[in-house]
């Protein structure tokens, strides 16, 4: 099976709620209706909505959502981005290889909201790496420094294979990383350093170098969503 995601902007003005409860419930029944596997939905709702939460986009506006599932053959994905189309004013579609480095229990049902806020983040590669240097480094000390240096509930890589849609930025890959919801406004608890001002300052430094060495830093999109998830098994291997 692949896996495809597609990051969606709003097309009713950017409520988030609102485009929750459509995702929700017309969208995500709609594509497992059609075969797509292991649905999942991360929405900007006001579960993760507020002032001082971190939002960024060097595009424009930050993404509203994220929808990702898989299929047999992505080759005949037109049917799911047809309803997509429906759901979003713009939307950009990407073919990924997934790895999951944390992987956290699902929610207890079906639909129901994961526990956390799911900060999901599109970067693009420094211009001096090859892609087998991006890829070690991503794989290497990025990854140490983004579980060591923060309160990680879950955490997955999607490298990017190739774009879906026309006119997708090209990101190099597509990071999905879930904190407690006190992360959204508190930097001690997203840099896992609670009454620890040394530990902060450390693990602050040491994950800016890490980014510094990987990414692009003028072209990053960041946002906070909540996640749905539509396959509450974490031991599926879609196949």
């Amino acid at each position: 099976m692949e896996k495809l995601v597609y990051l969606g902007w709003d097309a009713s003005g950017g409520d988030g709620d609102a485009l929750r409860a459509r995702l929700l419930g017309e969208l995500a029944p709609a594509l497992s209706a059609g075969g797509a596997v292991a649905v999942q939905v991360a929405v900007a709702d006001g579960a993760v909505g507020g002032e001082g939460v971190f939002a960024f986009s060097s595009e424009g506006s930050p993404k509203d959502a994220v929808v990702s599932f898989w299929l047999e053959v992505s080759a005949d994905r037109a049917w799911a981005e047809a309803l997509l189309a429906e759901a979003f004013a713009t939307m950009h579609g990407y073919l990924v290889c997934e790895s999951r480095p944390i992987v956290a229990p699902g929610p207890a049902r079906p639909g129901d909201r994961s526990a956390g806020a799911s900060q999901i983040t599109c970067i693009a590669a420094r211009d001096d790496l090859t892609h087998a240097e991006f890829v070690a480094r991503w794989q290497g000390e990025f990854c140490a420094a983004a579980i060591e240096c923060q309160d990680t509930m879950a955490y997955v890589r999607n490298e990017v294979v190739r774009p879906l849609t026309d006119d997708a930025p090209d990101w190099r890959a597509i990071v999905e990383e879930t904190f407690p919801l006190a992360a959204l406004t508190d930097p001690e608890v997203f840099y896992d350093a609670v009454g620890d001002p040394e530990r902060l300052a450390a693990n602050q430094a040491r994950l800016f170098e890490a980014v510094g060495e990987l990414i692009d830093l003028s072209r990053v999109d960041a946002r906070f969503y909540s996640e749905y998830r539509f396959d509450i098994d974490d031991r599926r291997v879609p196949r």
